[in-house]
């Protein structure tokens, strides 16, 4: 690739504006020994954040939601194949009992408990997993939206930093060099 083409991905590089392609073509030239001296500093910013984004890649890793639902899922199916055993059993019992008016409503009883116990022990699961606040996501995207305005934020402060020292020290070089042209012999 050219040299201009360099500096063109490296501009597009600090606008934000780079595809994935270019992306990967920019990484290729960092990482190769051909480095011209002027993108040294570009270089080890690149890698730098190249490095950060894959070190936080492999730490943050995306829920599998659609997993947590089935896993969810399951433990009801669980549940219910428990129940149906329970209720199996307690007709068993019930059945080996006198069946006296008494007993049956004890039976009844045991089972209205049961019911109940397990739907007071299911709900919390359905208020946390299966259905999450709107109010919450949103804040999350919110959050997220924030952070990386800031992010561009401060690329951009950076970008425009370093502009201002490149051109103090081209500036600076300028004078120099006119300052030993005019006098080089003075030593």
């Amino acid at each position: 690739m050219s040299e201009n083409n360099m500096d063109l991905l490296i501009q597009k590089f600090y606008d934000a504006t780079l595809s994935s392609e270019e992306e990967k073509l920019l990484c290729s030239y960092f990482k190769s020994d051909q480095v011209r001296k002027e993108h040294l500093k570009d270089q080890s910013l690149f890698l730098a954040l190249e490095n950060r984004s894959a070190y936080w890649e492999s730490k943050w890793e995306t829920p599998n939601f659609g997993k947590m639902v089935d896993q969810v899922i399951d433990d009801q199916v669980k549940e219910q194949e428990e129940d149906e055993r329970v209720m199996q059993m307690i007709d068993r019992y019930a059945n080996h009992t006198k069946n006296s008016p008494k007993s049956k409503k004890n039976v009844w009883f045991c089972a209205a408990a049961i019911f109940l116990l397990l739907l007071s022990l299911s709900y919390p699961l359905y208020r946390t997993v299966l259905n999450p606040s709107l109010k919450k996501r949103d804040m999350t995207y919110e959050e997220y939206k924030k952070s990386m305005l800031l992010v561009s934020q401060k690329l951009n402060q950076g970008a425009e930093q370093a502009d201002k020292a490149n051109k103090t020290f081209q500036k600076t070089q300028k004078l120099l060099q006119q300052s030993l042209i005019l006098r080089p012999n003075e030593n």
